[in-house]
């Protein structure tokens, strides 16, 4: 986010949030359906490699995504 906002300005980010919303809106209130929502969830720290159109993140990062998914999907378990 913090890279978009750098490059191109509020407009991505502006749209990077509204499609985020319209997706967790859309899909998060249906049955046996579980949105994770880690638009936000690595620090620009984190992200190594960069080498656009692929980028990876560190271990701290990882760790992150995965604490969210395991989260989210602990009430199936």
């Amino acid at each position: 986010m913090e890279q978009a906002q750098e490059l191109v300005g509020d407009d991505l980010v502006f749209l990077m949030h509204q499609n985020r919303d319209f997706l967790v809106e859309r899909y998060g209130n249906l049955d046996d359906v579980t949105v994770v929502d880690n638009l936000e969830a690595v620090d620009s720290q984190c992200f190594i490699d960069k080498n656009f159109t692929s980028e990876h993140y560190c271990e701290a990062g990882r760790r992150s995504i995965g604490d969210n998914v395991a989260e989210a999907v602990k009430k199936y378990y």
